[in-house]
């Protein structure tokens, strides 16, 4: 009887181990899937990131990707922000007012 329940226990244990093996190809065949779509994503960033940087500036005043240099953030430091924008254009606004720039000529 020992040879029975060894025989049956061995098929149970067999079967047990292709499950777990078909989950673990389902798990991987998952993660492989995952990797797949975030690598596609990161090219299509790094692709829209390059077409930013190339809008910027050439590339002989960014660079080129190394160890050393990322044209990405180059082109984001020569980019003014908005709110200096902003304040130019009203300072600007402000010494033309002061200097009568815009005051349409008194035709007499």
């Amino acid at each position: 009887m020992t040879t029975d329940q060894t025989a049956s226990d061995n098929a149970v244990t067999g079967v047990a181990m292709t499950e777990a093996y078909r989950l673990e190809q389902q798990d991987n065949n998952q993660l492989l899937a995952r990797l797949d779509e975030v690598t596609r994503e990161r090219s299509h960033l790094s692709q829209l990131l390059d077409e930013f940087a190339a809008a910027v500036a050439p590339a002989d005043v960014l660079g080129e990707h190394t160890e050393n240099n990322n044209p990405w953030r180059n082109a984001l430091a020569l980019i003014t922000p908005m709110a200096e924008v902003d304040q130019l254009r009203q300072d600007n606004a402000a010494l033309e007012r002061a200097l009568a720039l815009n005051d349409e000529a008194v035709i007499a």
